[in-house]
């Protein structure tokens, strides 16, 4: 066996598949639901209230869930009943008529799908090497993004050839996505079937356990800059929907290539990054992340023709592997008890932050349009606004101190 590799045992390669048919569901609908929005005729504001409430309730819950599953021990069944509830829970958008329709359903999704969070990194953790961690997170990223790609083209297609109504368009992609959302978890069942319970006594609140994981200073210091981050970068999100069918002219292939192009590249550079982290240290690589992310709202900012999106998304692709390090970071620091506790404090600070981003964000370029500004205008003065918080927050990652994994 080589430096850079390792053994994976059976369980690890079930749980690898699994996140690629978890994926495969998901992926075939969610990088959907804000264009589906627009088409429905949201404007910014809704589309600010589209992503912050659904930014808040995927990770609010994290804490509660994560504090939980150290709790009882059995991150695994915290993943299963998230992948079947994540799948159930996307069949209500075969009925709704208003883009405030599709904000309710994205929150109550997200309210289940929080608890894949903390433990799905938890497992994955379990089933690695702790001096292979990055690789280990990445390669689950890798999983991930491997069964995005199909499922992407595949909706893009369907959506870009079924004629008629807004609903008929997206009725086969959502069923696909119920099915193969919920129906991954059953890959896991004789993993759950095996996990003991290990229940501990709870005699400190949440936030007693929250103020304890603050104590660590290596967190702390993470914690504090992505609140500030998250702010930025979700500035950003409510806008990628709109100007996608702006300048693609409401191609749907052609959105669905825009994701196809950045979840390829982070499944080729995901694996190549997580060893560099592994052996060079977790901060250049956070801080490359950070900082080079600043390109995709900057590349929006000026683009006219469908190609400035695609070199956009390989920007994207290049550079989101920032995310699956942090976590790598966090495991490295977290106590072995209170993993998914700090995973999802994370989760936290990063969901309040990423709520008041996409809303502030939603409403300024709306409020541009008002004024008499040209609603592609209006989107460039926030993709700015986005790119110059994400350059300056990103220098602030320099404050980590990597911790050597033995």
């Amino acid at each position: 066996m080589n430096r850079g590799s390792y053994r994976r045992s059976h369980d690890h390669w079930i749980f690898l598949v699994r996140s690629s048919l978890s994926a495969f569901g998901e992926s075939m609908i969610a990088p959907y639901v804000g264009v589906y929005a627009v088409q429905m005729g949201a404007n910014p504001a809704q589309m600010g209230w589209l992503r912050s409430l659904g930014n808040l309730s995927a990770n609010t819950l994290q804490l509660a869930w994560g504090m939980a599953m150290d709790r009882i021990g059995r991150p695994t069944l915290f993943v299963f009943v998230g992948n079947l509830a994540g799948g159930i829970l996307w069949l209500p958008l075969l009925f709704v008529s208003t883009p405030q329709q599709i904000i309710v359903i994205v929150v109550i999704q997200g309210l289940f799908g929080s608890m894949l969070g903390p433990s799905t990194v938890a497992v994955n953790d379990s089933l690695v090497p702790k001096s292979k961690r990055s690789q280990g997170v990445a390669e689950l990223h890798s999983a991930w993004m491997l069964g995005s790609i199909p499922a992407l083209l595949l909706a893009g297609y369907l959506m870009s050839v079924i004629t008629g109504s807004l609903k008929t368009m997206y009725f086969l992609p959502i069923i696909l996505a119920a099915i193969f959302r919920g129906g991954s978890s059953l890959l896991i069942w004789p993993m759950m079937r095996r996990e003991k319970w290990r229940i501990k006594k709870v005699d400190k609140s949440f936030s007693h356990d929250l103020g304890i994981i603050l104590e660590n200073k290596s967190l702390r210091i993470l914690y504090m800059i992505s609140l500030f981050q998250g702010f930025f970068m979700s500035f950003a999100w409510p806008l990628f929907p709109i100007a996608d069918v702006i300048v693609t002219e409401n191609n749907m292939f052609i959105i669905a290539m825009l994701t196809v192009t950045h979840t390829a590249i982070s499944s080729l550079t995901y694996p190549y990054f997580g060893k560099l982290a592994d052996r060079f240290g977790k901060k250049p690589i956070i801080m490359l992340g950070r900082i080079g992310i600043a390109l995709v709202p900057l590349t929006y900012a000026f683009a006219t023709e469908s190609w400035h999106l695609i070199v956009a998304h390989i920007f994207w692709g290049i550079f989101m592997v920032a995310e699956s390090i942090t976590q790598a970071y966090i495991l490295d620091n977290a106590q072995p008890d209170a993993i998914g506790a700090s995973l999802a404090s994370y989760g936290l600070f990063l969901g309040i932050s990423t709520f008041l981003g996409s809303l502030v964000s939603g409403y300024l370029v709306n409020e541009l349009i008002i004024r008499g500004f040209e609603q592609i205008n209006a989107l460039s003065i926030g993709f700015l606004i986005a790119t110059g918080g994400r350059v300056v927050t990103g220098l602030a990652y320099s404050k980590l101190v990597d911790r050597p994994t033995l």
